[in-house]
Formats: structure tokens, sequence, C-alpha cells
């Protein structure tokens, strides 16, 4: 079905109407989205419909999803300036017809524009969009004919001189062997001027795709051209996020702009120097950015604030240049000389506080091969001449140098450029964001997904949605069918490969108990979402409002007919569940850590002889000071006490008839949950301070030694994270030299523990 607008499409009805009031919502809640390219459309109204009852405390998403959650964070700051209606609105607005009723563009699909020398193959990747089959097929033929006529043309040249010869000699032929002979020249000639088309057709567009690397691997870089008619998405983005928060004063919202009013925002990247997941914003220094890379990328006005921000943190250091520790000296000598490279200036990357979220979201939305990668760089310490650079930065601690006459004076660093690109590649649907041991509030998810085999669309939209409405739905999930025939059966094959590489985190959690009653599924077709950037209004108008049906499935669990004065059945059935799921996680953790305590195999030490009540070995590393030992000796016992009342019977007193798939509790490197720019004051609870004066200074040194120097000099210390309910992948980037990070308690789903 050819899904281009037309004319006759162009006056698509409106979305339902709009609530009436988003006032006064009377119950809080968190809000995860999935990422899918266009399907994305789907979430204002979701947004919108949730925001009527639930004031929005923490959102998060990757790639598409990215997108909604800064949108929803900018809309609840600018709840009392109309940005809820304004967000109701978006979809009408980019089904829109860019140039009129007889356009074939909508505004969603103006947002998508080529960079220079990336036009041809732009055509030709949105040449079959609303097509399939051979009419598909078709259009693309034409987009490269067209596209690359001349190279073509010139392949064929041969050929069509060896097919006029041939012609001509017909005409001339008088003996039958002559004539055979030509013939037969004739259909070689046709053949070499197809072969060679097809061949020079082939080279030129690979010639092409050989720019992308030096264009970021994408084909739009998604900042408007100055001769452009219509924003371009990164320049639409940025203007919608102030307009949504009411925000006219020309200062680029930052994470910070939002945790002050009360709102958490936390987005999913990729980086692939280090070929792992990373939750933004993140509390690690050691990331610089080229200004001149990123005024390509960004609009002037957020470089500029970026550029503001390192100047801020430089001025900082160098006031503080006799103050800092050793860890802190070296950033800061790696600072300036990162700023004077002759190659080039890089700049601190901001810290949370001060990121724009524009650029967080588009570090997010980098979908590969349609849109560029986002350039940073770092150190990489396994490089020997950078292990010289910093014993020859530490030697000029406490030598009274500035850190810019420390700068000039030392070896320098070498940095490396690290690329960051879509958030979906390793955690599209990221559940772990805002997720606690004991929720005191619903951190809803709503995911993207293909209608499952025997349903199909539905006239009805809220029935184009699933919500689990009891402890035994959503357990059992869609299993892919892989083609079994042909080409098209070995395509489906890998191309399941590397879905279930990418999305193995995502599946493995959907269908846990607490998990899947609070994820709502909105299904689409084939010519909905995903790469189908140029919709029907009518299609994308279908789509808002299936994510309307969504946020009104959610509330209806969640916060049914009286919110917050009775509480709804879905929301303490959800509570409960986890409680039993967090409980059941802990006895057997407390189970296996008084198993292995006691058990001490030939060859090793007790740890007993470390931490028991008879302890008399010294530590093998990180010490516990003597101040602290008692107390810990004394824990140590109690932690084993209660493993040994635990299994008094009933001994599976929180494990029997625990929901299933029984999750188990391990730990997990920090880096896949981002962190608060502020405390929750709900869920943040602090860890217990020391009481003494000499381990107060002893932790404060510690927590100076491992955060970067901005955050130790009035600018706020990140806040202990939650305990995050997520599967395990490797640790974030820190500072250099690197720093131990302490894991985290998780539960992760059964099956996971590879």
């Amino acid at each position: 079905m050819n899904d281009k607008p037309t004319g006759s499409d162009a006056a698509a009805p409106p979305p339902k109407p709009p609530p009436s009031d988003y006032s006064h919502p009377k119950l809080d809640c968190d809000l995860v989205m999935k990422g899918g390219i266009t399907s994305g459309i789907v979430y204002p109204l979701a947004i919108c419909q949730l925001a009527t009852v639930y004031k929005l405390r923490s959102v998060g998403g990757a790639s598409a999803g990215a997108i909604a959650a800064a949108a929803a964070a900018c809309t609840e700051i600018g709840r009392d300036r109309g940005g809820f209606e304004k967000l109701y609105r978006m979809p009408q607005e980019l089904s829109a017809l860019a140039r009129g009723p007889n356009s074939p563009d909508s505004k969603l699909f103006t947002l998508f524009q080529p960079q220079p020398g990336m036009q041809r193959l732009f055509n030709l990747a949105t040449a079959g969009l609303g097509l399939t089959g051979a009419a598909r097929a078709w259009a693309m033929v034409r987009a490269a004919l067209g596209g690359w006529a001349l190279p073509t043309l010139a392949g064929t040249l041969p050929g069509l001189a060896g097919l006029g010869i041939s012609i001509a000699g017909l005409s001339f032929a008088g003996r039958p062997i002559v004539y055979v002979g030509l013939s037969f020249a004739l259909v070689l000639s046709l053949i070499l001027a197809v072969s060679g088309g097809v061949l020079a057709l082939a080279l030129a567009l690979l010639r092409d795709v050989g720019k992308m690397p030096q264009k970021g691997y994408g084909l739009c870089d998604c900042l408007t051209a100055k001769d452009a008619k219509f924003p371009a998405l990164t320049t639409w983005m940025y203007d919608t996020f102030q307009d949504l928060a009411g925000i006219t004063d020309g200062h680029p919202i930052t994470f910070g702009t939002l945790s002050d009013a009360g709102v958490n925002l936390m987005l999913m990247t990729t980086s692939l120097g280090q070929s792992q997941p990373l939750a933004m914003p993140w509390d690690k220094g050691g990331y610089y950015f080229n200004p001149v890379e990123f005024r390509k990328l960004f609009p002037e006005e957020v470089v500029a604030a970026m550029e503001a921000a390192a100047d801020r943190m430089e001025a900082l250091e160098a006031a503080r240049a006799t103050h800092l520790s050793l860890t802190n000296w070296e950033s800061a000598v790696r600072h300036q000389q990162a700023r004077n490279r002759p190659d080039g200036a890089l700049r601190m990357f901001p810290r949370p506080a001060d990121l724009p979220i524009i650029v967080g979201v588009r570090m997010s939305l980098s979908f590969p091969g349609l849109i560029s990668a986002v350039p940073l760089y770092d150190v990489d310490y396994t490089y020997p001449k950078n292990d010289d650079a910093k014993k020859s930065v530490d030697a000029t601690y406490g030598t009274g140098r500035t850190p810019a006459q420390a700068a000039a004076q030392t070896i320098q660093f070498q940095f490396v450029l690290n690329w960051f690109s879509d958030g979906g590649i390793c955690a599209n649907l990221p559940l772990q964001f805002f997720d606690s041991v004991l929720p005191l509030r619903p951190t809803f998810a709503i995911d993207l997904a293909s209608f499952p085999p025997g349903k199909s669309m539905n006239v009805d939209q809220m029935k184009n949605t699933f919500l689990a409405q009891n402890n035994d739905e959503g357990l059992i999930r869609p299993q892919n069918t892989i083609g079994d025939k042909g080409l098209a059966g070995l395509v489906s094959f890998f191309t399941t490969i590397v879905e279930t590489a990418r999305g193995w985190v995502d599946q493995g959690q959907v269908g846990m108990p607490g998990y899947r009653d609070r994820i709502v599924t909105v299904y689409h077709d084939d010519d909905e979402g995903g790469m189908n950037l140029n919709m029907k209004p009518s299609t994308v108008v279908a789509l808002a409002e299936r994510g309307q049906c969504a946020g009104t499935h959610l509330i209806t669990k969640f916060a049914g007919s009286q919110p917050g004065v009775v509480a709804a059945p879905g929301w303490d059935n959800h509570r409960w569940l986890r409680f039993r799921t967090t409980a059941a996680a802990m006895s057997d953790a407390l189970s296996s850590f008084e198993a292995e305590y006691q058990s001490v195999p030939a060859g090793t030490t007790a740890y007993s002889d470390w931490i028991g009540q008879k302890h008399h070995r010294p530590f093998p590393s990180y010490q516990i000071f003597e101040d602290r030992l008692p107390a810990a000796v004394t824990r140590t016992g109690e932690l084993l006490h209660t493993a040994t009342l635990w299994q008094v019977d009933p001994a599976d007193a929180l494990t029997h008839g625990a929901p299933n798939p029984r999750p188990t509790l391990r730990l997990m490197p920090p880096g896949l949950t981002g962190v608060r720019v502020r405390p929750d004051v709900l869920t943040d609870i602090p860890p217990p301070r020391p009481t003494s004066p000499q381990a107060r200074e002893e932790e404060d040194e510690e927590l100076h030694q491992q955060h970067h120097s901005a955050s130790h000099l009035g600018l706020g210390l990140p806040p202990a994270a939650d305990n995050h309910l997520t599967p395990v992948v490797s640790n974030a980037s820190v500072e250099s030299p690197p720093v131990d990070d302490a894991a985290q308690p998780l539960i992760t789903p059964a099956g996971s523990n590879v």
C-alpha cells in the first residue's frame, strides 16, 4: 500500500478531545519510553493523558524515547505555562503537509535533512517509504538511476558503442556467417552495456557510501542548514523543548534546569569506543568535546553555553589549585592540555547540572546510518604515552604551579576519538531507570511492538494496546519467526541474531514479575512508525490516539477511580509483587552469603580471619580503618546470625510461592542508571554518615579522590544510587587513573546469570 501523503488525506481528523485540566495532578509517577524513530509519535498524547493524574517526577528513554522523555520533562516544568496543551497539539502539527495540501511530504519528514554530499544516498534510502514489493523496488531503482545517471551512462558507453557498430554491420551483412557473428556481437554488446551500467552505478554508490565516515557515519546531521526552508531535527527539538518549558531567555535548558524544578531526566546512549551503553547524565569526568565539531551538530547558543561551563570549571580549578587532591590536580592539568592542543582545542564536557539536555537527546538519538554519531574525546590509559604523561603531571603536584603552567611543562596526553551512537543499540527500553527495591511511586514503561501473530489492527484503538491486568498475563512473550526459504530466510536469520544481541536485556526484563504489570505495549503495523518517515496524516493521528489509550490503561489500573484517595488495586498489587520478589532474592542471597563465608577451601584464608570476632590477618587491600573495624565485625556477625535464623523452619518463609520467574540478586557495575543532578528526597536515601570527625574526614577525602573536581568545589556530589533492578553490563568510563566504583545490588531476570 502506498503510504505517501496525498491531498485527500491532508484533512485528517484531530485526535480525541484533549483533557480539560492539567493543573492539579494528585499523584507522582516516573516514565520510561522505548526507542523507535517515528514510532515515537505515540508518546505526546500518552504523556498528556498521564499528566491529568500524575506529576512526572522522572522521565527517561533511548533514541526516539529520549526525545519524548526530554519533551515530557520540559512540558512538566512548563505545566503552568500551557506546556501540555502545546504537547497535545504536536502530532497534529507534525502530520501536516509541509508545502500545502498537494505536497508529498509531511513536516515530520522534513525534519530529516541530508548533509551535503549525502542527498543521493538519502533519496535512495527514502525512495521506497510507504511502498511494498515491486513498487518499492522500482522506486529505489528510479532513485538510483536518477541520482547516479552520469556514472551509469558512462558505464554503458562501451557496450552501447559495440551495440551501435553491431547494428550498423547487420545492415551490410551479406553472408550468413557474418550475420550470425554480428548478431552474437550485438547480444554481447547489450550484456556489456547493462553490466557496465550496473557496475558503474554500484561503484558510484559505494564511493558515496565511503564518504559517510567523514559525515559522522550518518546521512543526516540534523542541524538546519543556512539555506533550508524547514528546521532540521536537532534545531526543531531545541526550539520545541524551550517552548514547551516556557523558557524564552535564550539559555538552553540543562539537566540542572529540570532538576531545580523537581524533574529528573535520564537518557541512554552507546559508547562505541568502550563498547557499552552509558546512561546520561553521568558523574564521571574525563570526556571532552571539540567546539568546532559540535557547532556542526548543535545550535550556537548550546555550544556557547557548554564553553562557558568549561570556562567556569577551569576558573574554579585554578582558584583552588593548591587545595586539589592529586587525582583532581591531574584532571585540571589535563583540561589545560586539551584546551591548548595544536590540532584543535578540546573543552571539558559539562557536568550534569550544566549539560544542555539537547546534547543528551542527540547523543541518544543517532540511529546508525540515518543520523550521524556524536564525537567526544577521552584519554586511553592503556597507551604507554598516556602513562608517561600521568607520571609527568603527578611530579608537578604541590610545586606551586598553576594547572596552565604545569600543562605547558609536562608530557602531553594523547586524546582519542570516542563515537557515541544510538542508545537503542544496547538498551532500547531502559527499564532500570528510576527503579527502586520497594517503589514509592510507579515507574511506567511504554513499549512499542509489531502486532503479535493472530492479532491485527482494530478500529478501537484501546484494543491496539496491551497492559497486563493480572499476574498471569504478559508472562509469555511472542516468539520470533525465522524464514526458512531462499535469500529472505537467510536475511531473516541474521536479522534475528542482531535483534537478539541488542534486545536480550530488554526482553529479559519485560516478562519479569514487578515489570510486566507496569509496561503498556503499543502495537503498530509495518507501515506505521519505525523508518516510515513520511506517514499519512491519518496514520500519525491514529498512532497518537493509540498512545493516549496507553495512558488511559495505566491510569485506570494504577490510579483507580479516586486517585490519591483510595489505593488502586493495580498499584497495591505491584508493590506487593516487588516486596515478594525482593524478599525472596534477599533470602537466597543471604543464604549464599552465609554458606560461602563459612566455607574455607584448601589454600585460602578464612573470611573470619579478616572480619570475624577473632580476626588477626591483615587486609589484602581496601582496609577497614580501626575506628570502623569493631562496627564492621559486629555487623558481619549480625548478617551471619540473621542468615542462620532465616534457615530455621520454615526456611522458605519468604521464597515459597514467590512470583515467577524467580529473579536473582547480584551486583552490577555503575554506569547504566545515570545520576540525579540533585537527590530525590523520596527515593534517594543517603547512606549513613560516620559520626567521628576523623571518620568523616576520611570519607570526605575518599569522595574527593573519586569524583571530578567540579563536584567537590561546592557544585554538588552525585547522590547514592538506588538499588536498581537491572541486568549486568560493563562499567562506565571513569576519571584517570581508574578508580574502583562500588557495585550496586540488583535483581536480574532468571536465566541471565552469564
